[in-house]
C-alpha cells in the first residue's frame, strides 16, 4: 500500500491571464474557519473591530490600484466574499493572487499591530478561492449570491 500524499493543485483557470480585464469573483477564509469577523443576527452582519480593518483595506485597494474596482462585497464572521474588476489599460497591473496576498498581509499585520492577533497566530487560510466571471448572468447571480449570504448564515443557524 502507497502512501497518499496530498498534493495541493492551485485551483487557478489554466492559461488565464489573472491581470487581464474582466471580473473575478473570491473567497478568502480565516484559518481553520475561526469567526473571527463578527457575528450575523437577523438584522444584518454584526462586524468585529478586526472586520472593520479588513473593510478598510477593501475600501482602499481601488485607490493604490489603477483599473481596478471594487464591486460587490460582504464580510462574514469566518470568510469575505468580493468581486472586483480589471477595466482599462493594463499598466501596472498585479495578479489577482498579488493583490489578495498583499490584502492578506497588510489585514495580518494590522491586527497585529493593534494587539487583536497574537504573534504567531494566523489569520488566513492558505490559498483563496477565485472564479473568472465570464458573462452578465454570471455577474448578476455572483451578486445575488453574495447579497443573500447573510441571509442564508442566519437561516441556517451558524
Amino acid at each position: 500500500m502507497q502512501n497518499a500524499i496530498a498534493t495541493r493543485v492551485p485551483p487557478r483557470l489554466t492559461g488565464w491571464d489573472y491581470s487581464a480585464n474582466g471580473a473575478y469573483f473570491l473567497t478568502l477564509c480565516t484559518s481553520q474557519r475561526v469567526r473571527a469577523f463578527g457575528d450575523v443576527q437577523s438584522d444584518g452582519v454584526h462586524l468585529s473591530v478586526l472586520a472593520t480593518v479588513l473593510a478598510q483595506h477593501i475600501l482602499e485597494i481601488p485607490g493604490s490600484r489603477p483599473g481596478l474596482c471594487l464591486d460587490t462585497w460582504v464580510i462574514m464572521p469566518d470568510h469575505l466574499h468580493v468581486i472586483v474588476m480589471y477595466e482599462g489599460p493594463p499598466e501596472r497591473r498585479v495578479p489577482i493572487d498579488l493583490l489578495v496576498s498583499e490584502l492578506k498581509a497588510t489585514v495580518t499585520w494590522a491586527a497585529r499591530r493593534m494587539g487583536i492577533l497574537a504573534t504567531r497566530q494566523p489569520l488566513w487560510q492558505r490559498g483563496f478561492y477565485d472564479r473568472v466571471i465570464r458573462n452578465q448572468v454570471e455577474l448578476y447571480q455572483l451578486r445575488e449570491y453574495i447579497a443573500a449570504n447573510p441571509c442564508r448564515w442566519f437561516q441556517s443557524g451558524r
